[in-house]
Order: C-alpha cells, then sequence, then structure tokens
C-alpha cells in the first residue's frame, strides 16, 4: 500500500497519526506540553531530551566553557520537511531555527537571569517564555529532538498498515551522549508514489492545530481577561471601603497600556508575568478558554457511525477473518475515543516475545468509563483487547487464563475480550472469579456492546461508555 492508498482507504478519526498530504503542510504543532502528558512515555523522554539539552548548554554557558558563537551552533533547528507540519504555501520546506531564532533562543533562555539560576524545570511557561519563536519554530525544535523516536514510530505503523517504503537519508538526529548531532545516512520510509515524496508520521495526540502555548495565544485568549478581572475586583474592594477610584470600569485598553508602560511591550510582559507568577500558566492549561467561551469552533470531521455497524456486522466469524475482524475493532475503538485512545497497534509482541496482543492502545481518556476505572483504582494506562471471532464457540476458562496471563506478565489491570457472540451471564461470572483471584479486570464485550457503543457516540461523546461501567460493576460486585 502507497500513501496515495492508505489516504483514500482510511479516515483521520480511523488510525493513530495525522494522514500525510501530498501537497503542503499540515497546519499543526508538535506541542511540547503535550509530550509531556502522552501516555507514550517514548514522547515523555523527548521533552525530557530537550530539557536535558538545553539545561547541558546552559551550564556550559553560564561557567563559560562554551562560547557564544559555539552555544549558537547548538542553538539552531533545521525544518525536518519529511514530517510535513507548519506554514509553507507550496512544498514543505520551512525556515527552521536558524541563526536569528538561535539568538532569540539564547537571549530569551541562556541570557535570562532567572533561568540563569534555576535552569528550566516548567514545560508552560518556557513554551511561552519564547515569545520570538512562536509554534511552527518550537514545533521544528522537538521534531529534530524527536527524530529517532518519530522514525521508530513510523516503522512500527509502516507495518501494521503494511505500507511500501523506500530507502532515505535524514539529515541529523541526536548523538547516543545526547549532546550533538549527526545524520542517518539509511531509513525505510513510506511515500507517495506519484512522487516520490517520503513521509514521517507523526501521532495526532501529539500535536494541536490551534497553537495555545505561545506568548501571544497565553495573552490574548487568557491573561488580558484575568488581568482586568483580577483589576476590576480591586476597584470593588476599594469601593467597598468608602473609597471612590479615579475610574469606574477597567477596560482592556487600559490594561494593555498599563503594561506596555512597565514592561515595555505585551510580549515581555506576557513573559515576564507568566515566569512570576507561574500558577497562571497551570490555570490556563486546566481551562484555556474560560474567558472566551465564544470562540470559533473548528469544524469536525464527520463520522458516519452507522457505517461502522455494517463493517462489523459483515466481517464472518472464523479464523480465517480474524485479523479482519480485529483491525475492525481497532479502527472503530480509535473513531470511538477520538485520539484519546493512542497508538493502537495490532498483533503487538510483550517483552520477552511470550505473548502477542491482539490490540493494544495508550490511554489518555477521560470518559466515564475511565473516570470509574481510576476510581476503583483498576490501572488502565494500557489498554490491551484480546479478539476472539467465534461465533458458535464458547469462551471458555483457557481463554480468560491466556487474558489474563497476558496482564501478569506486563503489570496490566485491564483487557477487553471481545467476541461475536451475546455475553452471558456464565461469561461474568468467569470474569468475576479471574478478578478475584488476579485482580485483573478482564471485560467482555460482544459486536451487539459495540454497536450500542456507536449508536451512543453520536450525540453524547462523554458519556457514551456508561453501559461498559454497568459490565464492570457485574464483574466487580457480583
Amino acid at each position: 500500500m502507497t500513501l496515495e492508498e492508505l489516504v483514500k482507504q482510511y479516515k483521520q478519526h480511523e488510525v493513530d497519526f495525522l494522514l500525510p498530504q501530498k501537497k503542503g503542510d499540515h497546519h499543526a504543532y508538535l506541542d511540547l506540553y503535550l509530550l509531556y502528558s502522552s501516555p507514550d512515555k517514548r514522547w515523555q523522554e523527548v521533552q525530557s531530551l530537550i530539557f536535558y539539552y538545553l539545561n547541558h548548554y546552559l551550564k556550559q554557558y553560564r561557567t563559560k566553557k562554551i562560547a557564544e558563537n559555539e552555544l549558537l551552533t547548538k542553538l539552531q533547528f533545521p525544518e525536518v520537511s519529511y514530517i510535513a507540519l507548519g506554514h509553507c504555501v507550496t512544498g514543505i520546506s520551512g525556515r527552521g531555527t536558524g541563526g536569528e531564532r538561535a539568538y532569540i533562543l539564547k537571549e530569551d533562555i541562556f541570557d535570562n537571569p532567572d533561568v540563569q539560576k534555576i535552569g528550566l524545570s516548567a514545560i508552560a511557561s518556557t513554551s511561552i517564555a519564547i515569545g520570538g519563536l512562536g509554534p511552527d519554530l518550537l514545533s521544528d525544535m522537538v521534531a529534530n529532538f524527536g527524530m529517532r523516536h518519530l522514525l521508530e514510530y513510523t516503522a512500527e505503523q509502516a507495518e501494521m498498515y503494511g505500507l511500501e517504503t523506500r530507502e532515505f537519508q535524514i539529515s541529523r538526529a541526536l548523538t547516543k551522549n545526547l549532546q550533538d548531532w549527526e545524520p542517518i545516512p539509511r531509513v525505510r520510509l513510506p511515500f507517495f508514489a506519484s512522487t516520490g515524496e517520503p513521509r514521517i508520521l507523526v501521532p495526532r495526540h501529539i500535536v494541536r492545530r490551534l497553537p495555545l502555548l505561545t506568548t501571544g495565544g497565553f495573552f490574548d485568549t487568557y491573561l488580558k481577561y484575568f488581568l482586568r478581572q483580577e483589576e476590576s475586583d480591586r476597584l470593588n474592594s476599594l469601593r467597598t471601603l468608602g473609597r471612590k477610584p479615579k475610574i469606574s470600569r477597567v477596560t482592556l485598553k487600559d490594561i494593555i497600556e498599563k503594561l506596555v508602560k512597565k514592561y515595555e511591550s505585551v510580549g515581555e510582559a506576557t513573559r515576564e508575568i507568566s515566569l512570576q507568577r507561574p500558577h497562571l500558566v497551570e490555570n490556563y492549561l486546566k481551562d484555556p478558554f474560560i474567558f472566551k467561551r465564544k470562540v470559533k469552533k473548528r469544524e469536525k470531521e464527520a463520522i458516519d457511525w452507522v457505517k461502522y455497524k455494517r463493517s462489523l456486522q459483515n466481517i464472518k466469524s472464523g479464523a480465517k477473518f480474524a485479523h479482519a475482524y480485529a483491525e475492525e475493532i481497532r479502527k472503530i475503538f480509535t473513531a470511538l475515543y477520538s485520539g484519546n485512545l493512542t497508538s493502537g497497534r495490532l498483533e503487538k509482541q510483550s517483552e520477552g516475545n511470550m505473548y502477542y496482543y491482539d490490540i493494544t492502545f495508550g490511554n489518555s481518556a477521560d470518559t466515564t468509563f475511565f473516570r470509574f476505572l481510576y476510581n476503583q483504582k483498576i490501572k488502565s494506562g494500557v489498554v490491551i483487547f484480546e479478539v476472539k471471532n467465534y461465533d458458535r464457540t464458547k469462551i471458555g476458562n483457557p481463554q480468560y487464563s491466556q487474558a489474563a496471563a497476558y496482564t501478569i506478565a506486563n503489570g496490566r489491570e485491564l483487557v477487553f475480550l471481545a467476541r461475536r457472540k451475546l455475553i452471558s451471564r456464565k461469561d461474568i461470572e468467569k470474569a468475576r472469579r479471574h478478578f478475584l483471584t488476579h485482580k485483573i479486570l478482564l471485560l467482555p464485550i460482544s459486536d451487539e456492546d459495540i454497536k450500542e457503543l456507536l449508536d451512543k457516540r453520536r450525540d453524547n461523546p462523554n458519556n457514551f461508555d456508561i453501559h461498559l461501567v454497568s459490565r464492570a460493576q457485574e464483574i466487580l460486585e457480583a
């Protein structure tokens, strides 16, 4: 399968990665904070690499072990064209963090006296403090540091979807000592057959389409409204004390003029306030639009939930069609949870090569069912599906024991046990016995359960899986 065929066969909501575009860039950005909050440890590792690298050279620069010219070469992060993210008008070649941007990094981080004292620590405030870079260029930085992981991820997805690959060269990736850069002479990447253009695939859960974590985004969406409210509260307090303020009300224009007078520019004011009052950044991330609820919403892709019901029903039972059944379930759950079940993979091999998991997902979902599991202290950071394309054959103790063994071997505590036939009272009793014995929640679900999820998902994206709560309660409380 080529990339043209992939894009034709799959919808965006059915795959874990951004579907590649043949021409131009995705208007999306690799986001430093989303790396930090990802359920996949390798993306958490990338943000750790960035902070290790910058702090290493910060220490070198602070102790005068590295000259300014040499430092500037270490702060250049060129465009990673095969990823194709950002804002190019045509093609996929961009600017990257060149000499001018390296100076901005040096001035905003390395010459900042507060940062020099304590080093870099806060993910969010760093994204906001580097006002001159913007999301496109911060994305380039993340892409440079995450190159080896992105190539690994691309290879996994290419194998999973049977994508054709060709050999290409990557201009640079971080060396093993994490302090310099080197080329990767040969790597296999999927490509568009009509143009020969390769693509590095990017997980969609680590990108943003709205550049929230920028200086301008923080100020325009949150900070100016917060400061106006804070000043209004101060005036009301004066009135309560019987004093008459000089102005009757506070406008956004007043706030901006006051900031410019004190800090010379709105950007500089935003950076300084974010460093002095980091809790404001934390509150902003929890609810970015608390002051601006009427933000125009991005149009969402229309999903034909009925189509999935038909597709599931059309797959025949039996070993011959087991792979097709597992792939359909992977597609359905990827769509159901809006990309919050991440890195969905078929037939993933366990550590030690003891088992093959039919389906695995990383999990950052916050729906009714997963909140219930969290409250029950049942771990679901990684979700495993054991898929049985049986119709007449019953799922007995051997199948339950097999699924339980998977979790014990890898410290998991939730497994979906998917089957074609309706779930019976005996299935619930088997799951109950295994929970009491192993403290593993083996949750049996059938085609009818999946169809019910699809029916409810269209109207309620947060509460659609409540009947899975009832199923789990039957097992835990029977």
